[in-house]
């Protein structure tokens, strides 16, 4: 018999130690899903642990971490790791070596893939306008104009043209680069088991 989703969270939380598990209660219970939260409770109930207080603080303390509050060279540092393809375990652990613990860190990850799809429609935009200076450059430059006469206009089409260039081929080589990041991401999201992961003392810290 193939076993529920509650049930196969059940060992894992089963060897847990008390401290572990009211640790979890103040930092990644509001991360969990619902089948998660149950096999939770099942097993805080049978060791008649009491986490009211507990569960207080954790609804006033809890921190929720997303891609635009990580810190600039966490930032950079997950985008390398993404083009090159690091596996999501591989990317957690080095996460929490930065001080972000696993469940935050996952959660995080999760919610990369709007945050790249919104960074590639600000690419897309930038792209259009660098077109657009491109080739209304090109454009005045195939009227008749006077080197001698016009030499001043001349160079500012030039300085045009090459400035809408560079901004044009940027983003688009930007807009590739998240596109590469993105598939990544849907195909490792999908094959990653985010159970289980190590929670305890030092996983209650995040710093940016």
């Amino acid at each position: 018999m193939i076993p529920s989703e509650k049930e196969r969270y059940i060992p894992y939380y089963g060897h847990l130690s008390n401290e572990q598990l009211y640790e979890m209660a103040n930092e990644h219970l509001p991360l969990l899903d619902p089948e998660a939260v149950q096999s939770y409770y099942a097993i805080t109930a049978e060791r008649g642990l009491d986490l009211i207080c507990p569960l207080r603080q954790m609804e006033q303390t809890t921190i929720f971490l997303s891609p635009g509050n990580v810190s600039k060279h966490n930032m950079q540092f997950i985008m390398q790791s993404l083009e090159k393809r690091l596996p999501i375990h591989e990317l957690l652990g080095e996460l929490r070596s930065r001080g972000i613990d696993p469940w935050s860190g996952y959660k995080m990850i999760t919610q990369l893939p709007d945050y790249l799809e919104e960074k590639k429609a600000t690419e897309k935009e930038k792209a259009l306008n660098g077109s657009m200076l491109l080739f209304a450059g090109l454009a005045v430059r195939l009227l008749p104009l006077s080197s001698s006469k016009h030499l001043a206009l001349i160079i500012l089409v030039y300085s045009v043209c090459i400035f809408g260039g560079i901004k044009w081929l940027d983003a688009l080589f930007r807009m590739r680069r998240y596109s590469k990041m993105i598939e990544f991401l849907s195909s490792a999201l999908k094959q990653f088991d985010p159970l289980p992961f190590p929670v305890g003392e030092n996983d209650s810290t995040i710093r940016n």
